[in-house]
């Protein structure tokens, strides 16, 4: 009998066994039967109840996400108060570099797009309105008394950080922030009083009585960068505050900025200053000396694109200051240590890659600006430029297959040079997949495919390119990409 009972019941414990698993999901939590019609089901349209369905099936490999998984970020809206900033921004020892990363992610296409895993609309739309917000300050700040000058600068810096950043394409905000750069410090002289310290001013006529040493060196460490940044965006719309410098200050006096500017961190902490970071700042002078050299010569020649080709003498001079300068530094090791072939290329390397790849970049820059009509042929009397660019793509490989974030935007604008420079199509590949910015990507692209004839476009030329690509892009609203020619 109970045999009979058991094979009675066999049939129904197989039916149930093969139920579908079709059915929404609010009949499935209240374990009845459904009839599986959509968009509501027969069950729910009769007891009037949700009826909810399973989303789309995600194979496993694409659910499992590479990295930690994306948290609504946490931002200070342009309308509130500075104040309430503390507890959103601290920075308590425990409340550290551990605690940001649940927010972001990883995916391999940063690998060659390094900021689009950080890239935020949301975000992006809250830094839009401090922008705006913080340019009408800065505005109504320049207009009425005199201002602090470290609030002033530092202003400046991050404003231009930001078009840097986010909107690189936009030359009339390049060519306004510069332009207020150059008129704050021509109308302030601030460039100058930076040279001349407290114990110096004797006669106490001149503003440097009101620097404290700390407050001067911060002051030159904000404008060294900015002078950086400006000279770069010279073809792009920036350049005015970069000209100022250059035409007031002489080499030797940007250097004496650039040394003022090296005690900036020490000074701000004192004794609280870290050993190892002392013995950091040492080891890394000679890469970023040289860095800084290497913009000097750059604004130089900048002031020479408009007429190209420029002087051969002076083409000629810039040469042997870059000759001069390998021999100087080659003895400080900085060529040394970015022509190693090692692989695991710590913070010193990568600081003597980021200097070196500029050298090489402004020798190409340099020979660029300075090519007649007659030497526009690829394959010519090309000297010794086809040695500089394969050196400069090599050390571009090394220091690049590392994968870090900050060298792939500071290395820019050596990309760029060493893609208009070189001519295999396998290292014009490579260098457009490593350039993230694009403009700079749709710049050089329309350069290579123009010199396909073998034929080297002018720097005229090249200026027009860039111009057009910008256009292009801002009318795209193009958003979310790394500095033109990243520092």
């Amino acid at each position: 009998m109970a045999s009979r009972v058991e094979t009675a019941a066999s049939p129904q414990r197989q039916g149930e066994a093969k139920r579908s698993t079709k059915g929404c999901l609010t009949c499935r939590d209240r374990r009845v039967k459904c009839n599986e019609e959509h968009p509501v089901c027969g069950h729910c349209t009769r007891l009037k109840l949700k009826c909810e369905w399973r989303g789309k099936h995600v194979p496993l490999k694409e659910r499992r996400a590479l990295g930690a998984k994306r948290r609504p970020p946490r931002c200070l809206a342009p309308h509130q108060e500075f104040g309430v900033a503390g507890e959103m921004l601290a920075t308590q020892p425990f409340y550290g570099t551990h605690l940001w990363l649940p927010s972001s992610d990883f995916d391999q296409n940063a690998v060659h797009c390094p900021t689009s895993n950080t890239f935020n609309v949301q975000l992006l739309n809250v830094a839009d309105g401090h922008y705006e917000r913080g340019r009408s300050l800065l505005a109504k700040l320049l207009e009425g008394a005199e201002p602090d000058p470290l609030v002033v600068v530092a202003s400046f810096w991050f404003l231009y950080l930001h078009q840097r950043r986010w909107h690189s394409e936009r030359r009339a905000c390049y060519a306004e922030l510069s332009a207020w750069m150059s008129q704050y410090l021509n109308r302030r002289q601030l460039h100058l009083e930076l040279l001349v310290s407290r114990e110096e001013d004797t006669h106490g006529g001149g503003n440097g009585l009101t620097l404290l040493p700390n407050t001067r060196a911060i002051l030159a460490r904000l404008t060294i960068w900015l002078f950086w940044a400006d000279t770069q965006a010279s073809l792009v719309g920036g350049g005015q505050m970069a000209r100022l410098l250059a035409h007031t200050l002489s080499p030797h006096g940007m250097l004496s900025l650039h040394e003022i500017s090296r005690g900036a961190l020490q000074l701000y902490w004192g004794t609280n200053y870290p050993d190892d970071e002392v013995a950091d700042d040492l080891l890394n002078a000679g890469a970023i000396e040289l860095v800084h050299h290497m913009w000097v010569l750059v604004q130089e020649i900048n002031e020479h694109v408009p007429s190209a080709p420029m002087d051969p003498e002076t083409s000629r001079d810039i040469d042997d200051r870059l000759d001069a300068l390998r021999q100087s530094f080659t003895i400080r090791s900085v060529f040394r240590l970015a022509e190693s072939p090692t692989a695991g290329r710590g913070r010193l390397i990568t600081n003597s890659d980021w200097a070196v790849a500029n050298y090489h970049a402004v020798r190409i820059y340099n020979f660029r600006c300075s090519i007649t009509e007659e030497r526009r042929q690829f394959g010519g009397d090309d000297g010794d430029i086809n040695e500089t660019v394969a050196a400069l793509v090599l050390l571009l490989q090394r220091s690049l297959a590392t994968n870090d974030r900050q060298q792939i935007d500071r290395l820019q604008w050596p990309l760029v040079w060493a893609g208009v420079e070189t001519t295999e199509p396998f290292k014009q590949n490579w260098i457009l997949s490593m350039l993230s910015n694009p403009v700079a990507r749709d710049t050089v692209q329309s350069i290579i495919e123009e010199q396909q004839n073998g034929t080297r476009v002018s720097m005229q030329r090249m200026c027009e390119i860039c111009r057009a690509r910008c256009e292009t892009r801002e009318g795209a609203g193009s958003r979310g990409t790394t500095p033109l020619f990243g520092i």
